[in-house]
Formats: structure tokens, C-alpha cells, sequence
């Protein structure tokens, strides 16, 4: 089978009603289809390439089948954290654990902020004041 016709019929069956029985059926029926094309004998250098890739994923490629609203893909979690990854290679890294862990949480903030539609400075003096006891600069209690 073509992968890129697997991968829009996947693509389909996971954007369908969650029904168990059904999607099981659909995993065990990709899942021989996987096995067939990793024991495929391809003489293509690129489709042995694109083969030992699913060889070292076998089912998980297809473990959103059995997990309703499970993504088929990773590509979201790819696109939040790119924007943290360009920003430690720009800056050449953390040096230090302490230095990485306080990049992790400032990005983390960001995102959030981001995601939530919120202005970086409103959002930040949001968590910084205006009532907020855990973090408010400037309360002593």
C-alpha cells in the first residue's frame, strides 16, 4: 500500500466518531499492513531508509487508533516547542543545569501566554500582580 493513501485514510478513521470495536479493527488491519511493508524487500536506498524508520515504530505508529482525540501525529508538540529550540541554538545553549531549567520555564510561560491569545506584557503583569498571591511582586503575605 501507498503510505501517503495509509496515512489519509488513518488521517480519516481518527477524525470519524470513537467507536473501540471499530478502531480496533482498523489497527489490527494497519498493523499487518505495517508488517508487510517492513518485511518488504525494497531495493530503493530511500525506501529502505523510510523502511527502517517504521521498523523502529512498528505499531506506535498507529496508536492514535486506539485513543480517542489522540493526534496521528506529533506535529503539534513539534510546533510548540520549535520556538525553544531556535532560541538555544541562537544563544549557543544553557551552561549550566540551573541556566537550562530557567530557560524551560520562561519559554513555558511564553507558550502559555501564546496560546492563550494573551499580550506578553498584560499576561506577564497578570501573573506577576493584580491579585495574584502566589506570585505578586512586592506582597509580603
Amino acid at each position: 500500500m501507498n503510505l501517503k493513501k495509509m496515512f489519509g485514510e488513518l488521517d480519516m478513521a481518527i477524525r470519524e466518531p470513537f467507536d473501540e470495536k471499530e478502531r480496533k479493527i482498523a489497527y489490527a488491519k494497519y498493523a499487518k499492513q505495517i508488517a508487510s511493508i517492513i518485511e518488504r524487500n525494497y531495493q530503493s536506498e530511500d525506501a529502505k531508509a523510510v523502511q527502517t524508520r517504521i521498523a523502529n515504530q512498528k505499531t506506535n505508529l498507529i496508536t492514535a487508533l486506539l485513543h480517542e482525540n489522540a493526534p496521528l501525529t506529533n506535529n503539534h508538540a513539534e510546533r510548540m516547542i520549535r520556538p525553544m529550540v531556535i532560541t538555544r541554538k541562537i544563544s549557543g545553549g544553557s551552561r549550566s543545569g540551573k541556566g537550562a531549567a530557567t530557560h524551560a520555564v520562561n519559554m513555558s510561560v511564553i507558550q502559555t501566554l501564546v496560546l492563550k491569545g494573551k499580550d506578553f506584557f498584560a499576561g506577564i503583569n497578570e501573573i506577576f500582580h493584580d491579585g495574584n498571591k502566589r506570585y505578586a511582586l512586592g506582597n509580603s503575605g
